[in-house]
């Protein structure tokens, strides 16, 4: 078994909750079979995420989960396809009795595949609790696995932390000896571990199992990946460089724990991980990265503090909210709403508002950098804006060079609302222009005509709705999100009389349409 991913691998803004194990041929079709006795629970097609997947509850109260799926196996999938056209929808959440599919190790469910948001043909395996549903990881198993290649630290930064343990400055730590250690400008620091597990000297960048910090060779943060809580699942923001990942795409462990983190990954944290540094002594810090094989890297560090602190300078702001409370911001016809849950920390909020070439100002609220614990409300009026006008009109996010993307909304009376996940800039914008239909493929043969279409719309992240006709009944027609490709194939073996009529509505949010026709003859 080759692995291309591990449990807990940091994955943009998630950890990853199970293993990839890569075809054996690099390409889809492999068979897929249940790895214990037991029966399939649940099975769900998805244009995007997991895409084909199904799930398989066990005797001993684990379930697991294979997704990413190429097809199911023969009965399974005709299960699916009567579910599909009896619901008249491509996307199926099924609910599975026990007796329906009883399955036994071994047994075949499907073959490998590359649907959903999947970039390479591979199996996505998860193994959870059937009760609360966390990930396991999965490697707990006995998995025929041989690893003999360390993990890799490719970069260590300091984060300068205030007495709250916010960041007030970083810097990449560097070769230092008892002799010579690095001097620090600040009172107390935070870790940060940029790391990798080749395994086996494989392409693939694979996450860690564990990561040590020891201080004085005492143990003073460890974080370790067993098992990961998905109701706490936005404290992946704390744990990691957030501000790092906005900027640069990089990711990296801080190996402190911030106000607010909930994970429970951590056995061992001492002063959450903060440590101490001192101006008359050298403090040695000894970082050690393990896979889950127990290969080990280890580096060490000697620390002290510099003679004199320079103070930070903060950041302007106007606003302070207390993390913890309840508060309302105001600019102008803008309000933000802040639960008890909304943030990590304190924030110094800064709103402003420039013209923009949308239907309101271009809103900057805060920075996109700031982690946010929970969502946090926002209202927009729209009392200038005509009824007509309304209805074309949504929330964008818009990016540094003005692009707007599909910031999902609701309108009640004259206002929007949305819960926004990160800050940054916002603006109402105005959408009078139908998705575009491109055919990518018309093929026929003696049996059946293949369609395949590129459903694109001109703002990004909009989602689409989309229905397909053949004389103006439903037919089940795919949706792979990654590929913005439509595909359905008509049998034109059917008994019919004269010609056909085809039929694809493609819909955005806002009600924009756009209609391709085609005439089938059998």
């Amino acid at each position: 078994i080759r692995l291309s991913g591990t449990f807990g691998e940091l994955r943009g803004d998630h950890f990853h909750t199970g293993i990839d194990i890569k075809s054996s041929r690099g390409m889809s079709g492999d068979v897929v079979m249940a790895v214990q006795n037991g029966y399939v629970s649940r099975i769900k097609v998805m244009a995007a995420s997991y895409g084909n997947v199904i799930y398989i509850d066990h005797p001993d109260g684990h379930t697991s989960v294979y997704a990413h799926l190429d097809q199911f196996r023969p009965d399974i999938r005709e299960y699916v396809r009567a579910n599909q056209y009896a619901q008249e929808s491509f996307e199926v959440d099924l609910k599975i009795d026990s007796t329906q599919f009883p399955v036994q190790q071994g047994d075949e469910i499907g073959q490998m595949g590359n649907s959903g948001f999947s970039f390479g043909a591979h199996l996505h395996f998860e193994l959870r609790s059937t009760a609360s549903g966390a990930p396991i990881n999965p490697l707990w198993k006995d998995w025929l696995l041989e690893d003999v290649t360390k993990p890799i630290i490719q970069r260590t930064k300091i984060y300068h932390l205030d007495h709250r343990h916010q960041v007030h400055g970083e810097i990449d730590a560097q070769t230092s000896s008892p002799a010579v250690p690095q001097e620090i400008n600040a009172w107390r620091i935070g870790l940060g571990v940029q790391t990798y597990d080749p395994f086996n000297g494989k392409a693939n960048k694979n996450g860690v199992y564990e990561i040590r910090i020891l201080v004085d060779k005492e143990l003073h943060y460890q974080v370790k990946f067993d098992s990961i809580q998905t109701s706490n699942y936005r404290s992946y923001l704390v744990h990691t460089d957030h501000a790092e990942r906005i900027l640069n795409k990089e990711n990296i462990h801080r190996c402190f724990r911030a106000p607010g983190n909930r994970l429970r990954i951590y056995p061992t944290v001492i002063n959450n991980g903060v440590i101490s540094i001192f101006q008359d002594r050298a403090s040695r810090v000894d970082i050690e990265v393990l896979d889950f094989m127990g290969n080990k890297t280890e580096e060490t560090y000697w620390i002290k503090r510099t003679a004199d602190i320079k103070m930070p300078t903060g950041v302007p702001y106007n606003i302070m909210v207390e993390a913890g409370s309840v508060d309302t911001v105001t600019h102008g016809s803008l309000a933000l709403f802040f639960e008890e849950k909304t943030l990590f920390q304190d924030l110094r909020l800064s709103i402003s508002a420039t013209p923009s070439p949308h239907s309101s100002p271009l809103y900057l609220i805060g920075n996109p950098k700031t982690p946010l614990r929970e969502p946090v409300l926002l209202t927009l009026s729209m009392a200038d804006l005509t009824p007509a006008s309304r209805a074309q009109t949504i929330l964008c996010k818009v990016d540094s060079e003005g692009n707007p993307s599909y910031q999902g909304a609701s309108q009640h009376n004259d206002q929007i609302q949305a819960k926004l996940g990160s800050l940054g800039s916002y603006a109402l914008v105005r959408d009078s222009i139908p998705p575009r239909i491109e055919v990518v493929r018309n093929h026929k043969t003696k049996t059946t005509q293949q369609f395949i279409f590129k459903v694109e719309d001109n703002i990004a992240d909009m989602p689409l709705s989309y229905q397909a006709e053949i004389d103006d009944r439903w037919v089940l027609t795919s949706y792979d999100r990654k590929s913005n490709q439509l595909r359905t194939t008509v049998d034109l073996q059917e008994p019919h009389k004269g010609s056909r009529n085809f039929k694809l509505v493609v819909t955005d949010a806002v009600g924009n349409g756009t209609v391709y026709s085609v005439i089938i003859n059998n």
